[in-house]
């Protein structure tokens, strides 16, 4: 992931991607060559791949749907049990 941030809590969240997560690369400008530098780093680093693919399961993947499936029926439950007490 490509990182360039602008204002506000991206500069937060371009140091997680970085720093903490090790998925992408901060540009140092928006020119051409930062970013055939920046393309570079990251489609060439297998390890960095390899890690987004961790992130993306996590966040989408067949665990995560059973999570929010799980959670959502957990919340329809309660609103039906409030609604039945009224």
């Amino acid at each position: 992931m490509l990182c360039f941030p602008v204002a506000g809590d991206q500069f937060v969240n371009c140091r997680y991607i970085v720093e903490k997560w090790r998925v992408g690369v901060e540009l140092s400008g928006f020119g051409r060559q930062e970013l055939e530098e920046g393309l570079e780093k990251v489609m060439g680093d297998g390890e960095m791949n390899g890690k987004l693919e961790s992130l993306y399961e996590l966040s989408l993947g067949k665990e995560a749907k059973c999570s929010a499936i799980a959670n959502l029926n957990a919340f329809v439950d309660l609103l039906i049990g409030k609604t039945q007490d009224l």
